[in-house]
């Protein structure tokens, strides 16, 4: 089993994810500067990526002060690439959509283990059944219950999809996304998700610093079904 995972899995309760979805440099790195030291993952955000490609990696690897550092390259094809790209970069793992061909996602997932990166495979938009999702789940180190910010999926929704997944791969690492707020973590964290991501709470926050403790906090507070 993968080192990485190892470490995840041996976390007493949720951790916390921060997704830097945004697409200044500058912004994202005061962000980076301004999180607590533990039980906190950084995101290099598909829109940073795209604005600023592998150097944005490179930056927030720079800052991380030893907090793993997740690439959400969302692969689709070139899965070999990407992943060398994201090793490149110093991540410690990347993310494939599920929505990509099955030889893709294996592709990826069989060149993140050689690579020593984390697995991680996105739902974001798929409606894949109980077979898919297993063939799925042999592949991720982590499955990503996501709600996209244009889907805007309702957090019991989101909470229920993500017992689902945790009743169906017992021991498999869940993380859910989806526009989470303090208002809305408990039902995610009842749910048993391992990872709590969060985007625009933190990273639009004044005090970003205090909104991901505010969230690690909660995150802590709440004991899994």
């Amino acid at each position: 089993m993968n080192s990485k995972v190892v470490g995840l899995g041996s976390q007493r309760g949720p951790l916390l994810q921060v997704a830097l979805d945004i697409t200044d440099m500058r912004d994202a790195l005061r962000v980076c500067r301004a999180l607590p030291l533990r039980r906190v993952i950084l995101e290099v955000g598909t829109p940073l990526l795209k604005a600023h490609g592998i150097s944005a990696i490179r930056a927030v690897k720079k800052e991380s002060q030893g907090r793993m550092v997740i690439a959400d390259t969302k692969t689709l094809d070139a899965a070999e690439v990407e992943v060398s790209l994201a090793k490149k970069g110093g991540a410690d793992g990347a993310t494939v959509s599920a929505l990509a061909p099955r030889e893709t996602v294996e592709i990826f997932g069989a060149t993140c283990k050689a690579k020593g990166l984390l697995c991680l495979v996105d739902l974001l938009g798929s409606s894949i059944d109980a077979r898919g999702l297993a063939t799925l789940a042999k592949v991720a180190d982590v499955l990503i219950c996501h709600g996209g910010i244009d889907q805007g999926l309702d957090p019991e929704t989101l909470g229920l999809k993500v017992l689902q997944l945790k009743n169906s791969f017992p021991g498999k690492l869940v993380a859910v996304a989806g526009g989470i707020t303090p208002e809305t973590t408990e039902v995610l964290v009842r749910s048993g998700a391992d990872i709590v991501i969060v985007g625009r709470h933190i990273t639009g926050s004044r005090d970003p610093g205090a909104s991901a403790l505010e969230m690690l906090r909660l995150l802590r507070g709440q004991e899994p079904l």
